[in-house]
């Protein structure tokens, strides 16, 4: 018995069909022709299309992706490139101020070369500052978490609007780092970060509060009787889980070294940065208004003598998403100062701002002072045959007008009484002694 085999038109078919055997099978049927059984038709397609093809033809573009041929790519040396990604964690965590749970995004820089998680920030909402800050981490030498740190020489991210943000790009520019988007629907091209995604899921978030994927009751309910973890104590364990998982965690793909061991075996010098380029570069910027207190900024108010003379005024702020400690203000283009908030002062610090503030008014009180008495000034009359007006504000004071002083005097009084305007000139006026 001779193998069926498929024509050209039901091929088509199952491409138009969205590759449903059954479908095709109807339609053969409709048109009057007599197909073969269905469960032969269906063995013929099995048989005569390749797994790409059967997902093209049921997916689409996606399929296709899903049974696509790549290369792995492997990193020469550390810092040789870095890999960049989002991830919005399966877990409630309950933000400041609020009661409600809701689910945080964690931002990744990963090391190709050795997998070690270089820098990252956990916000409720992925911006460019938290970008920034994730950045700034990683790049930043800390011996206490681990030697991991240095500029990269090659950024690897998605297309998501925070990474591609212009801020982002320019501070990676200035430090020297190329950027090298991933391709659109590419996730192989950073496939370890997104390996590392799941390594968060199963080695992290599984077994603590409110973890989205436990077991729910018939009403859809999570089970857990757990009250979900504030955002800072989710922030504290997450920090603690990633230097377990640099320190201590041995990797397969390394030969079972771990990520620390892979990092410190490798000789490649570092470029490192000063902190305070860092800092200034990574971080993010908004505008506030110099109030009588300061700047207001995350619930907090800083201050800094030099606003002292900025009240009313517009500063930029360059700020980390998650350091309250400090925020850098910059006026009209330039770097101004370092603002902290009023419970971080000394009471050294204070005095001075009080101080500042003191010196500051009385020198107000000094210009408007003399702004009253450029405003009183004395104009002697103008006349016909001195049509300039001359100012006689300040006259010299003499007690008794003798001598040389006595006659500049009596000239100035002249000069303040004339009368041209009003009588023909008859000598100068007399002077009552």
């Amino acid at each position: 018995m001779q193998r069926f085999e498929l024509t050209l038109e039901l091929r088509h078919a199952y491409l138009r069909l969205g590759g449903n055997v059954a479908a095709v099978w109807r339609e053969v049927r409709e048109q009057g022709d007599e197909p073969p059984p269905l469960r032969t038709l269906q063995a013929a397609f099995a048989r005569e299309l390749s797994p790409a093809e059967r997902a093209s033809a049921r997916r689409g573009e996606a399929g296709r992706r899903e049974h696509g041929l790549y290369l792995r790519y492997e990193a020469p040396h550390r810092n040789a490139v870095w890999q960049a990604d989002h991830k919005q964690l399966p877990v409630l965590v309950v933000p400041p101020g609020r009661r409600r749970g809701r689910r945080p995004w964690v931002t990744l820089f990963l090391d190709d070369f050795s997998r070690a998680i270089m820098g990252w920030a956990v916000s409720l909402q992925p911006t460019s500052a938290e970008v920034l800050a994730a950045l700034r981490d990683a790049i930043l030498l800390d011996p206490a978490p681990g030697p991991f740190g240095g500029l990269p020489g090659r950024l690897r991210w998605d297309h998501g609007l925070e990474f591609a943000a212009a801020a982002v790009e320019q501070a990676a520019l200035a430090l020297g780092i190329d950027v090298d988007p991933a391709t659109a629907y590419a996730p192989h091209e950073k496939g370890k970060v997104e390996r590392l995604h799941r390594t968060i899921t199963d080695g992290f978030v599984v077994g603590l509060p409110c973890w989205i994927g436990g077991p729910r009751d018939h009403r859809g309910r999570l089970e857990a009787q757990d009250a979900p973890l504030a955002l800072a104590e989710l922030v504290s364990r997450f920090d603690a889980w990633v230097r377990r998982y640099n320190m201590e965690r041995p990797h397969r793909s390394l030969g079972g070294q771990t990520l620390a061991q892979r990092w410190t075996a490798d000789p490649t010098p570092l470029r490192l940065v000063a902190p305070e380029n860092a800092r200034r570069l990574l971080t993010a910027r908004r505008w506030a208004r110099v109030r009588r207190d300061g700047v207001h900024h995350g619930g907090l108010t800083y201050i800094a003598v030099e606003l002292t003379e900025l009240v009313g005024d517009d500063v930029e702020l360059a700020f980390a998403p998650h350091d309250k400690r400090a925020v850098e203000v910059y006026w009209r283009g330039a770097w101004l100062c370092t603002a902290h908030p009023h419970d971080a002062l000394s009471r050294v610090e204070q005095e001075q701002i009080l101080a500042e503030r003191r010196a500051y008014a009385g020198e107000l009180r000094r210009r408007q002072r003399r702004a009253r008495r450029r405003a009183r000034a004395r104009l002697a009359p103008a006349t016909s045959g001195e049509p300039s007006p001359v100012e006689i504000t300040r006259l010299p004071v003499v007690a008794r007008p003798t001598g040389e002083r006595g006659e500049r005097r009596e000239e100035a009084l002249r000069t303040a009484a004339r009368t041209d305007l009003l009588l023909p000139s008859a000598g100068p006026p007399r002077v009552r002694r």
